[in-house]
């Protein structure tokens, strides 16, 4: 059936089979072609390709087919905005999606949508006002795991970003106070306590030796919760999100994160292979291996991985991806595309409220380089 052919594409994906991924998908539409989820699994291949318009074609075709999918127009509204539509042309597409969910749904929708606005034009005071509001205010049912754990982290790195790493590693450890009390069942590898403890050491809220025994603790969990044959992937998931860093990671993390990874039974070579594909693994952790590549100086690789990350189509644009793929052109010489990265970037946030860290960092590294205004 059509769920059938959506879990072997993925996992032909996975496995680095693109082209067969692709003839899945082909097979599925052609045998149920009123069937969304199809459409959705060539979408998601297209936005991570970066085929943004591609992306939005499948978009307009699941929304067609099933007016009432919420995945339908999330998916609508992601592809406008990879594809630069205007903040009131996301926001109707994200209006009309939601006049097709029962109307207790639509204040919670209506709080994550004014998220992604207020991520992609950089208003930074709008974001962490309507994620407070959003904790506030959670739907009927409450927030699902998912949906939680992207909330606070959202808002964690949005204080980061503003510049107040005291107040994001504050939150990040009252969240890991809260996390034993949320659903179990629910809990997938979007487990965010690696992030979580990686911002609360980064604001002095807890110790090294502490970071790194929880930090570890979790690794091992995780790792006995994949099946070896599927480790490949899940491992360089699981170690990137573990040794991620807030910012770029120095070369003594770096090359404790890849001992790490040697230590897992992975290479360099595998979490570059792996990072390019930034589907399988999700934005945040194909990042993650990119800025560890970064760190540990291994710049041919990083800018393959940071590359890809800065292509997918989503609703939020990944900032921080972009200004480390900058930093790489930089560390490789690379001046001309160094300074078209580092403008890349403040086109993106070109007047965040009421600062962003990144952008600071880059304006500074263009004036530096002496980049053309």
């Amino acid at each position: 059936g059509a769920i059938a052919h959506q879990v072997w594409a993925q996992a032909l994906w996975r496995l680095g089979d693109r082209d067969g991924a692709a003839r899945v998908v082909a097979d599925c539409v052609a045998r149920s072609p009123l069937n969304v989820g199809c459409r959705w699994i060539a979408m998601w291949f297209a936005s991570n390709l970066g085929d943004c318009a591609e992306a939005d074609r499948l978009a307009r075709e699941m929304a067609a087919i099933d007016q009432d999918s919420v995945m339908a127009w999330d998916s609508r509204s992601s592809a406008a905005a990879a594809l630069g539509a205007s903040e009131e042309a996301i926001a109707e597409i994200a209006a009309t999606g939601r006049s097709h969910l029962p109307e207790a749904q639509r204040p919670s929708h209506a709080l994550l949508d004014a998220l992604d606005s207020a991520w992609r034009t950089g208003d930074l005071a709008t974001f962490l006002r309507v994620a407070d509001q959003a904790v506030r205010s959670p739907p009927p049912d409450g927030w699902d795991f998912r949906s939680q754990s992207s909330l606070e982290i959202g808002r964690i790195r949005a204080l980061w970003q503003t510049g107040d790493r005291a107040g994001s590693a504050r939150a990040a450890e009252a969240f890991l106070e809260r996390l034993p009390a949320l659903p179990v069942a629910e809990r997938t590898q979007d487990d965010p306590t690696p992030d979580l403890l990686a911002s609360a050491l980064d604001g002095g809220r807890i110790d090294a030796v502490s970071f790194r025994a929880r930090r570890d603790a979790w690794v091992g969990a995780q790792r006995g919760r994949v099946d070896d044959e599927a480790w490949t992937h899940d491992r360089l998931a699981t170690w990137a999100r573990a040794y991620d860093v807030p910012g770029e990671p120095t070369r003594a993390q770096a090359d404790e994160a890849f001992a790490a990874l040697h230590d897992l039974g992975g290479d360099p070579g595998e979490s570059s292979q792996v990072g390019v594909q930034s589907g399988p693994l999700g934005g945040d952790a194909t990042e993650a291996i990119g800025a560890l590549l970064l760190g540990a100086r291994q710049l041919d690789e990083a800018e393959k991985v940071l590359a890809a990350a800065t292509r997918a189509c989503t609703r939020r644009p990944q900032v921080r991806a972009r200004e480390l793929l900058a930093r790489t052109y930089e560390e490789k010489g690379d001046v001309a595309r160094a300074c078209q990265a580092y403008g890349e970037v403040l086109r993106t946030w070109p007047k965040p409220v009421p600062r962003s860290v990144t952008v600071e960092e880059a304006r500074a590294r263009m004036k530096k380089l002496g980049c053309a205004p």
